[in-house]
């Protein structure tokens, strides 16, 4: 849509994609055949999300300028795989998920951990290790207190500017997406991997740690 001799203007992309027949290793070939599993045509997922972009262009005597602002919402979810698991694939979720604890803050003492949940590695707990959270409240955490994040923004966004005068141009583009989650490791990243303490994103203050996806690994 536009107004005014294009001088206001709108687009909205709207989009649903069901991808059917993708390929899935069986898992109900016994070992003992001695053969790789077959590779056969039973996964399906949903794509679906939409686009909007507002734009605005105009002339002032040899003067021209415009802005357009662009968002955009994408979901991904499994519809159908050969066998029902639970984990990174999974039926009713997003594709290739993070499963993992939930890392909720750092031991202070040793009486917090002696009254916490049992945690994976209880019994060589110091103060300072991480302490994960109890899903189900049963005191103790085991693998089914693992939660499901997905790998998914929220949304995108981007926003450009432009403007000419005389043969000279200016434009300035800036993009953005809040809510991605991203696994990081190794050197720089994880406390003590590079023989020093941890960044100072892992500062904890009593509370639950922005940051606390970074430093999660999947199970």
């Amino acid at each position: 849509m536009d107004i005014y001799k294009g001088l206001f203007g709108a687009t909205i992309d709207w989009y649903y994609k069901n991808t059917t027949d993708i390929l899935e290793e069986r898992t109900d070939v016994p070992a003992s055949l001695g053969l790789t599993p077959p590779i056969v045509n039973a996964g399906a997922m949903v794509n679906k999300g939409i686009e909007i972009e507002l734009r605005h262009q105009n002339q002032i005597g040899e003067f021209t300028y415009g802005a357009n602002f662009i968002f955009n919402r994408y979901r991904n979810k499994v519809t159908k795989r050969l066998a029902e698991t639970i984990g990174t694939i999974e039926v009713g979720q997003p594709y290739n998920n993070f499963f993992l604890y939930d890392w909720i803050g750092i031991f202070q003492s040793q009486a917090e951990i002696d009254n916490s949940p049992k945690q994976p590695n209880s019994g060589t707990l110091k103060p300072g290790d991480l302490k994960m959270r109890d899903v189900d409240g049963n005191g103790t955490i085991g693998p089914e207190d693992r939660i499901r994040i997905s790998r998914f923004p929220d949304y995108s966004y981007s926003f450009n500017l432009y403007a000419g005068w005389k043969g000279f141009n200016f434009s300035a583009f800036f993009q953005g997406v809040q809510g991605q989650k991203v696994q990081v490791s190794q050197w720089g990243y994880e406390p003590f991997m590079q023989g020093s303490a941890p960044p100072t994103k892992f500062l904890m203050h009593g509370h639950r740690p922005t940051q606390a996806i970074l430093f999660r690994r999947s199970i």
